[in-house]
């Protein structure tokens, strides 16, 4: 991930053209998502790499692997309020809203990178549940607009290839 310190999330007003920023934390803000009502903005961070303190080997940790503190975030577009809604070690990415934006589905990367699962919460952050247990890598989960569902890309490692296949969980 090298040392990404300054990446923030910006929106754009359509009709007006004009930019604002939503986020400007130090660390790096990554892979947003709207929700549907269009008040929120849910994110991944790993600003408490920066801001906060930690035992020296998570700070060993960090050093060599800043995603090691990325987490999910979500911002109040209208009055700035931030909410963290995961505080694991490795890397929660991905968050997308259920079309009724009272969930959040994401991947949460094993502490070695080498896997990720997909999971759920309720939008302020409760009732986390991992949905797949594949020790595969899950990519992109993204509720069907019925709600019924989540579509994610999986990438099964085969001896002879790697393959990927779109799964309905």
């Amino acid at each position: 991930m090298g040392d990404l310190k300054e990446f923030w999330h910006f929106g754009q007003d359509l009709n007006t053209k004009k930019y604002e920023q939503l986020t400007n934390s130090f660390g790096y803000d990554a892979e947003g998502a709207v929700s549907p009502d269009g008040d929120w903005v849910v994110f991944s961070s790993n600003r408490s790499g920066y801001n906060e303190e930690m035992s020296d080997s998570d700070r060993q940790l960090f050093e060599k692997d800043k995603s090691f503190k990325m987490d999910i975030y979500k911002k109040n577009i209208n009055n700035g309020e931030i909410i963290r809604l995961t505080d694991v070690d490795g890397y929660d990415g991905g968050p997308f809203f259920s079309s009724d934006g009272k969930k959040i589905t994401w991947r949460r990367f094993s502490k070695d990178g080498t896997t990720a699962e997909i999971y759920v919460m309720d939008s302020d952050g409760k009732n986390t549940k991992k949905i797949t247990n594949l020790n595969a890598m899950s990519w992109a989960p993204f509720y069907h607009p019925s709600g019924e569902y989540i579509l994610s890309l999986i990438h099964i490692s085969e001896p002879t290839r790697r393959r990927g296949i779109s799964y309905a969980v």
